[in-house]
């Protein structure tokens, strides 16, 4: 079973997580994915109740539903550009799951994936808005689009559903454009492999063979 193992190293050459590979592993905390994973298949980590960090590599096409379903402790996940559709339910229940920045590319968002999360803000970068399936259920949440792309989601069916959405460039001055970390959040968001927004100075994420587990 995988209830002991708090990091997760997933062998290099794996295309696809399966389905419900790794739901309900307790005290996962860590998950190491190589460049060569393209989808995370349905229900893969649903219930990992202590995972607080994802980071998706620049290879991954498909979140599957229910992926990430009620990782209760979630706070951060780094949606890479290649990503094209996020199932249903992927991200239901992360509650911890405050900010998002959802990626040029993105196709698709499924129904209900991002319900009963805690989002206060919401960046998407993408020029041309992904299709929503009724997938937040906050639309007091404020939306960051691209200036030049502001009136396409203001009308847009989904996306104009939400209260406030404004341009990019508000985000970066409402946190202080002349501040270190603003420099390096506006870096993170336009290199082609979306970065987190937090602290990504600081973040140092270490493998102990002892507890590691390998896919």
């Amino acid at each position: 079973g995988c209830s002991k193992f708090a990091v997760l190293n997933i062998g290099d050459g794996i295309e696809k997580i399966p389905d419900y590979s790794f739901a309900q592993c307790k005290n996962l905390t860590v998950i190491n994915m190589p460049n060569s994973i393209k989808e995370i298949g349905n229900y893969a980590f649903k219930l990992c109740e202590n995972l607080r960090f994802v980071a998706l590599p620049n290879s991954v096409k498909v979140i599957g539903s229910n992926a990430f379903y009620a990782c209760g402790k979630l706070e951060r996940v780094e949606f890479c550009d290649s990503l094209e559709t996020i199932g249903s339910y992927a991200f239901y229940r992360c509650a911890a799951l405050h900010s998002i920045t959802l990626p040029k590319m993105l196709k698709s968002i499924g129904n209900t994936a991002f319900y009963e999360c805690s989002l206060n803000n919401i960046v998407t970068l993408g020029t041309t808005p992904s299709s929503l399936d009724n997938s937040f259920d906050d639309f007091n949440t404020t939306v960051y689009v691209p200036a030049e792309k502001y009136a396409a989601y203001y009308v847009n069916k989904g996306w104009g559903q939400f209260n406030t959405i404004k341009k990019l460039e508000d985000y970066f001055t409402a946190i202080g454009e002349n501040t270190a970390k603003a420099k390096i959040i506006f870096r993170a968001v336009y290199r082609d492999c979306i970065s987190s927004f937090y602290d990504i100075e600081n973040l140092v994420i270490k493998t102990n063979g002892k507890h590691g587990g390998h896919f």
